[in-house]
């Protein structure tokens, strides 16, 4: 249906049904109008940008301020930039920058205007928890200097570490490297710290969680590397050259151009191949200088020539496209090996349960 009877010279960006940002080209402005009175409200911008839900409109001179959806102004004040950071649950914090002589100096706001991290950054980035919701801030001053902030504004560690992770979001538990030139002890580590405390609850010279949801995560200390669990248990004591990967509770490790895999708690081997090992979802793939493998979990092979390229279905991980040292293709499906008839220049993962499929001139699905 038809809101306004009348004819604009265009319509910018909007955030919400009820006010939209009219173009006048003679004034070479952008004005908002409410639909439910059909007047305007005499809120003016140069440029309108509309983002989850907002309105962020420029108002000239490098100067932005923000709307909400009914077109109530949040901050008094306005910024050089401005972000909205929102969580799962509509909860919104506000990225802002400040200038300050040459360097732009970042914070975040919430909507009441309260200052969850102050304007002494040079770059703030939210870290969410398993839910989508956001947990921390990471704040960043120079490369050697990061602080972490909580979403009530509290300082929960200060600006000495350089790079920080969420290791055990149950615990609190936070993972911070902090560089030689902050540590006490001179040199590099790596720490997992209790949300609240700088005390490190364990340290190692270098610690590495591989996803968010991950059981278990690598660890090194003088040269040699083991597995520890979240809540910091060593399940693999550090007596491995390199491991190279951990998935469940499998882990491989890698020497010398040859791979072992090996269960978590059994020090018996696995599987011994050449290569290096990757654990997927459903599949393990082995790469080998264009001589690749694809196993199952009981460690079968499930090609019968090797392999020149592999590509592991996003959409539907129970999938594998690969083509085989004879230049055919092939897909895996559920561990079941289906040749592909026809000559083709190239086949990939689609969408769904697609594969597409390039022949010379056309594509096919």
């Amino acid at each position: 249906n038809r809101v306004i009877d009348a004819n604009f010279d265009d319509i910018g960006p909007y955030a919400s049904k009820k006010f939209v940002p009219i173009y006048d080209k003679q004034k070479k402005i952008y004005e908002f109008i409410n639909l439910d009175t059909k007047k305007y409200t005499g809120i003016q911008t140069y440029r309108n940008t509309a983002l989850y839900g907002y309105n962020i409109l420029d108002i000239g001179k490098g100067k932005k301020i923000i709307l909400d959806a009914n077109g109530k102004k949040i901050f008094k004040y306005s910024f050089d930039r401005i972000f909205p950071y929102t969580n799962k649950n509509d909860e919104t914090y506000f990225g802002v920058s400040l200038k300050n002589t040459s360097s732009l100096l970042k914070a975040v706001l919430d909507k009441d205007s309260n200052i969850i991290v102050p304007a002494k950054y040079k770059d703030i980035t939210p870290m969410y928890s398993k839910n989508g919701n956001i947990k921390y801030f990471n704040s960043k001053i120079d490369h050697y200097r990061h602080s972490l902030y909580n979403t009530n504004g509290d300082l929960i560690l200060p600006a000495k570490y350089d790079e920080i992770k969420i290791f055990n979001e149950d615990k609190k538990y936070i993972l911070a490297e902090i560089n030689k030139y902050n540590s006490p002890h001179g040199h590099s580590s790596y720490n997992v710290l209790k949300e609240g405390s700088t005390n490190p609850l364990f340290t190692a010279d270098y610690i590495y969680k591989r996803h968010n949801n991950s059981k278990y995560a690598t660890f090194m200390k003088k040269g040699l590397t083991g597995i520890i669990d979240m809540n910091l248990k060593v399940v693999v004591e550090a007596k491995h050259k390199n491991i190279t990967d951990v998935s469940d509770d499998f882990y491989a490790t890698y020497l010398d151009g040859e791979s072992i895999i090996y269960k978590i708690g059994n020090d018996n081997e696995l599987l011994e191949v050449d290569g290096r090992v990757d654990f997927k979802d459903h599949y393990i793939t082995i790469a080998n200088r264009q001589e690749d493998s694809i196993y199952n979990y009981e460690f079968k092979k499930l090609n019968s020539k090797d392999l020149v390229s592999i590509e592991v279905c996003y959409k539907d991980k129970n999938a594998i496209v690969f083509q085989d040292e004879d230049e055919k293709w092939a897909v895996v499906y559920n561990e079941n090996v289906k040749y592909l008839d026809g000559d083709f220049e190239s086949v990939r993962c689609g969408v769904e349960k697609f594969i597409i499929a390039k022949l010379k001139n056309k594509s096919t699905r």
